[in-house]
């Protein structure tokens, strides 16, 4: 019977380096390898050693099998229809024509294209999940010495984590690399009618507020654009709000009332009726194409100016600070939620135990 691959067997290259420098060190130091040397220097050299000897990445590399597929990655989810995806399992290893989670195909590299292609496949915990590794051919690099010029053909791996009891999948990459990978692992599975990529605010009414509350979790920065109150907004306009603002600098500073006054009127002129519609925190963002509100260490909403500008405002994404209990130890972990690319980003690196605890509350 042949041996199921797991996730250290699927592990290439570019996945050590997704791993720290400390821990690249450890994993050198268990395998009585030099420790010196930049992060690159040592992922190359753990690589060398363990590529294509299957005991040695089991003995090695186990400990890390939570980190190696994760890392600092964008990730997109993608919802099959009710049903649907019961078999994809079956479907998918007679359609590649090999069984993936026994063996690792790598196709010859002049056969590599854009299109990605299946190459392994491991389980997850459950029956009901696994993870695919595809590779495709990312650009060409060109390779200049004296008067010839070699090009040389770049290829990258992306993960999908499918799972069947949830009727999702995932792939693990900038959102328009995800697209691609998601087609191919739909016409795969002869699934491409029953696919469509999940609306990761949905659940939480399509606000960004909420979903920082489903992770317990702290709304640190906030992306926003103003609401269009005003179809346009004239250079007079705009000038006679920043007078309006620079009076009111001065009347905190001097008690300056006439030249507020002044201001003031001069404004409503410019403005007509137009100013005794719209409320004058939305005139000031009128014209401002993006607003960005950040703090540190504590969640945004308890600042009083957000929620001063917040009516005006129309969320396009925004940092979400959380805390995860991951190896017995609670760890802080910041994403950044993108509505137009419906997409998450890991900026801290992530686990296993960090995407289940995000996919978990978006499904």
């Amino acid at each position: 019977m042949d041996t199921l691959l797991d996730i250290q067997n699927i592990t290439h290259h570019s996945d050590l380096l997704k791993l720290s420098k400390n821990q690249l060190v450890e994993i050198c130091t268990d395998m009585n390898l030099p420790t010196d040397g930049y992060r690159p220097e040592l992922a190359f050299t753990i690589w060398e050693k363990i590529k294509g000897n299957t005991e040695l990445q089991n003995e090695k590399l186990k400990a890390w099998k939570t980190r190696l597929l994760c890392g600092r990655t964008s990730v997109m989810w993608y919802q099959l229809d009710v049903g649907t995806s019961k078999g994809i399992k079956e479907t998918l290893i007679k359609q590649c024509g090999f069984n993936p989670f026994n063996y690792i195909k790598m196709p010859p590299k002049e056969e590599l294209t854009s299109t990605p292609i299946l190459i392994s496949a491991a389980n997850g915990d459950t029956e009901s999940e696994y993870f695919l590794r595809f590779i495709y051919k990312s650009g060409v690099t060109k390779n200049i010495y004296g008067d010839e010029m070699q090009l040389i053909p770049s290829s990258s791996i992306v993960t999908v984590y499918v799972n069947e009891e949830l009727n999702c999948f995932e792939v693990r990459s900038e959102p328009g690399t995800a697209s691609k990978v998601a087609r191919s692992f739909a016409r795969l599975i002869n699934r491409e009618i029953a696919l469509t990529p999940r609306n990761i605010l949905v659940p939480f009414g399509n606000n960004v507020e909420a979903m920082a509350d489903a992770l317990e979790g702290n709304l640190i920065e906030a992306l926003s654009k103003p609401e269009s109150l005003l179809e346009d907004f004239t250079a007079e306009q705009t000038e006679a709000i920043a007078k309006v603002l620079t009076a009111f600098d001065e009347y905190l500073a001097a008690e300056d009332v006439d030249s507020l006054t002044k201001e003031l009127k001069d404004a409503k002129i410019a403005f007509g009726g137009e100013m005794l519609s719209v409320p004058f925190a939305a005139l000031i963002l009128s014209g401002i194409e993006k607003v960005s509100l950040g703090v540190a260490g504590r969640d945004l909403r308890e600042l009083v100016l957000y929620d001063f500008l917040k009516p005006y405002l129309q969320h396009q994404g925004g940092f979400i600070q959380f805390v995860v209990s991951d190896e017995g130890l609670p760890q802080s972990y910041t994403i950044k939620v993108g509505l137009k690319s419906n997409s998450v980003y890991f900026v801290t690196p992530a686990t296993e135990n960090v995407l289940k605890f995000v996919r978990e509350r978006i499904f």
